[in-house]
Formats: C-alpha cells, structure tokens, sequence
C-alpha cells in the first residue's frame, strides 16, 4: 500500500479506465491531472467529484457505446489527444528565461 500511495502522490497524470482503481486518486497531490476513461451512461461520475472536491484536474474520454468487450479497447490516439489536453490546461508551462527578464 506504501507504493501505491508514493505513486499517486508523485503522479502529474493519471489515465484509467473507470473503476476501483481510480479510487486512488484519493493519494493524489493536489492539481494532478485525472484523465478517466469513462462509461457512456450518465451515472458514473464519481471520479470527477472525487477531483472536485481533491482540487484535481479532470476530464473524462468517453468510450465508445457498444458492446462490453469494444469497450476493452479504446483508441490511443483519443486517449493522447485527450491526456495533452488536460495537461495543457492543468499545467502552465513555465515561463522561458528570455520571456520572464525585463529589457
């Protein structure tokens, strides 16, 4: 249990298919990014106030409505495309030197 709450805690991103798994965003430092891979009935949005109320980052990418074991196999260009997004609005990027001094 130690390494997995080390994990977390040291984690910017977390991708993961809805579930118990995601339970332990619970050991997530605060702002991380959670990306859930979610179930496209409306009830399932534990995990995003779970991140509301741990001041994490939040986005689901929607699997797809179709038969159980389709769902298994989510396309990882999606998944990219949705985990960049995310870490775009979760973590500014720092500023570069020749930006930050003054002239």
């Amino acid at each position: 249990m130690a390494h997995t709450i080390r994990t977390f805690n040291a984690a910017r991103l977390v991708v993961g298919v809805h579930g118990a798994g995601l339970a332990n965003t619970v050991f997530c430092s605060p702002y991380a990014a959670i990306l859930e891979l979610g179930l496209p009935e409306p009830e399932f949005i534990e995990y995003r106030h779970l991140a509301q109320q741990l001041h994490l980052h939040y986005a689901v990418s929607q699997l797809p409505p179709a038969s159980f074991e389709s769902r298994l196999w989510p396309r990882p260009n999606v998944i990219a495309q949705a985990a960049e997004a995310l870490l775009d609005a979760a973590i500014p990027l720092p500023l570069s030197s020749s930006s930050s001094s003054s002239s």
